[in-house]
């Protein structure tokens, strides 16, 4: 198997406008072609932008950097994450799927390190069989040097939390900036790692989107409106910590 950048399912059309959210700069931030192999887990509520931030990442980061990069989203609710990629790559054999997934993607310096994202993992599945995908998936590539970095994003506290108490921080762990302390000051030894019995520390309003970066979503949306804006060009009826989903729904009743 070799890839380039593919988004699958394919959901979205390439003139799909973007706008830049801390989540797009977070995962931006979190590339670096250097690493041959890390694993960062993105907790997010839901309608914050995780998957759109993701397109973003595939369209601009990954196609700049020439990188390979594959993205699964949309899976199924209940269902085994590995089932949802084996059917995405039209595998028959699940047991093959790990095996394939990372002959298709390692890579070797000076090539940049590709980008594997599991979007929308947002269950611990039976018996916890998504987190122990994720945790054979992240020591394979990191014991073996395989030149992939693994984003996996979810709005499920719990699968997050469990995800990041894995490997005490070290091969898989919160994004860097998501966090306080971050994955960055843990690795260099500035913080310690919470306890097992801690809460992840997560940075909850960092990812909520702005009130100037809700007007410029609800003037793409909606161009030509007529709504109210206040001195500084923000729309009025915005409130901080609306969704763009809240924004959207709002608009439409008011139109």
């Amino acid at each position: 198997m070799s890839l380039h950048q593919q988004i699958l399912p394919e959901l979205v059309s390439n003139d799909l406008p973007f706008i830049r959210t801390s989540l797009m700069e977070v995962l931006r931030d979190a590339y670096t072609k250097q690493t041959r192999g890390d694993t960062h887990v993105v907790y997010a509520r839901s309608s914050i932008g995780k998957t759109t931030a993701c397109f973003a990442f595939m369209r601009f980061v990954a196609t700049r950097m020439k990188c390979q990069a594959l993205m699964t989203t949309g899976a199924p609710k209940n269902a085994p994450y590995i089932t949802h990629i084996a059917k995405q790559l039209k595998m028959d054999n699940e047991e093959d799927v790990l095996v394939d997934l990372v002959a298709g993607m390692r890579t070797v310096a000076p090539s940049p390190a590709s980008v594997l994202i599991l979007d929308e993992m947002n269950d611990l599945g039976v018996d916890r069989c998504n987190i122990m995908l994720v945790d054979v998936l992240m020591r394979f590539i990191h014991q073996n040097y395989q030149g992939i970095h693994v984003f996996v994003l979810t709005q499920n506290l719990t699968v997050a939390d469990e995800l990041c108490k894995l490997n005490q921080w070290q091969k898989i762990a919160p994004m860097n900036g998501l966090t306080e302390p971050s994955r960055k000051a843990v690795r260099r030894q500035e913080n310690d790692v919470p306890s097992i019995n801690e809460p992840i520390p997560w940075l909850l309003n960092l990812l909520e989107w702005s009130l100037t970066n809700l007007t410029k979503f609800i003037d793409t949306r909606f161009a030509g409106h007529d709504f109210e804006k206040d001195e500084d060009g923000i729309i009025t009826w915005l409130r901080t910590g609306m969704t763009p989903t809240n924004a959207e729904q709002e608009a439409e009743e008011l139109i």
